[in-house]
């Protein structure tokens, strides 16, 4: 029986940096608060969060399962791609998707990783996470004076062509209604700074689905979304350009690390006019000089082109795929006649196979 992914794209844009921890559920016995070791979090991330548990044992654990999931925004100059090697912006945290958040409501943590890639002439206008219902927002953290200058070195640095990384924790300190879905959006913010940006103001994030107190009365709330989703977004408010944005609807997290179907894989997906691909396990900080695009794809792509309103389901062959974790990767970009940009989401999958070696 094949396992599905649903996976909803407006349009996307993303990438994972370096090696993922072997995150499978297993309890952490040294520290009975943060039991459960992260899904799929990056090598980086782990050295970076570590301790946040308590304790250094090489693992960063959380008191519910919880998975690294990652967006990204792309922006590019007139009749280039707006994505892979162009500026753009990752956000990936390890967060709690579809399960119920066990800290205190005085004390919720999120360890978020951004990198920056070839970004320069913006200046950082917010850093935040929101905890959202169809109700109203604003509960959430802003990040302080510091933190933002950290970013915007970061940004600065990164302007050669060069990546550089940011590791910060933030703590939400509001309180709210139980038994409610939140919708946790992570956003960064900036604008232009001088006349060489590529356009003026610019917001990419990404926006997942967790539950307070669930499912005693789901009622209690009106969530912004009807159903759990992994979302990516991208807004640049220039001229024909706009708020895109990629879904998916996986399992929850204290189900995503179990193996996916082989020898076949099928991903349910949906795209709204725009290009579109699918990668798995790519490098889009790497050229890949036999590709035609120049761009590392990884082990497996699917350049889906417009897709119009139709939804589609692709089936990706993890039968040819090794053992162990991988990313998959959906990309959307929009080209209007100026300048372009997209938005993505990564999600780790694991791979049980025993014929391939």
């Amino acid at each position: 029986m094949k396992k599905k992914v649903v996976v909803a794209v407006v349009l996307l844009s993303a990438l994972l940096v370096g090696g993922f921890f072997d995150g499978h559920r297993r309890p952490n016995q040294a520290q009975a608060v943060a039991s459960f070791d992260c899904y799929g979090a990056p090598d980086d991330y782990v050295a970076a969060f570590d301790s946040v548990d308590g304790v250094t044992d090489g693992k960063v654990s959380y008191p519910e399962a919880r998975v690294f999931l990652e967006a990204q925004g792309h922006v590019a100059p007139a009749g280039v791609t707006s994505r892979h090697h162009m500026e753009h912006i990752h956000i990936g945290t390890c967060f709690p998707y579809a399960e119920v958040v066990k800290q205190a409501q005085t004390a919720r943590t999120f360890d978020v990783r951004y990198v920056f890639h070839n970004v320069s002439n913006y200046t950082i206008t917010k850093s935040t996470t929101n905890w959202v219902s169809q109700g109203g927002s604003g509960h959430g953290h802003q990040a302080n004076a510091a933190q933002l200058a950290e970013l915007q070195a970061a940004m600065d640095a990164s302007s050669d062509g060069s990546t550089h990384t940011v590791f910060q924790s933030y703590t939400e300190t509001s309180t709210f209604g139980t038994n409610c879905r939140k919708t946790v959006k992570f956003a960064l913010e900036v604008i232009a700074s001088n006349a060489n940006a590529v356009v003026n103001r610019w917001e990419t994030g990404g926006q997942f689905t967790t539950y307070i107190d669930y499912p005693e009365n789901a009622s209690a709330c009106t969530p912004e979304f009807t159903r759990d989703t992994i979302r990516g977004r991208d807004w640049v408010p220039d001229p024909n350009m706009g708020y895109i944005y990629a879904s998916a609807f996986p399992v929850p997290a204290s189900q995503m690390s179990e193996p996916v179907p082989t020898p076949t894989w099928d991903v349910d997906m949906a795209a709204s006019g725009m290009a579109g691909e699918v990668d798995v396990d790519p490098n889009y900080h790497m050229h890949d000089p036999n590709a035609p695009d120049g761009d590392d794809h990884g082990i497996w792509y699917d350049d889906k082109g417009q897709q119009g309103v139709e939804s589609f389901t692709e089936t990706i062959p993890t039968g040819d795929f090794p053992p162990g974790l991988h990313r998959l990767v959906y990309i959307g970009d929009r080209h209007p006649t100026d300048i372009g940009h997209s938005s993505l989401i990564v999600m780790p999958f694991t791979v049980a196979n025993p014929l391939c070696p």
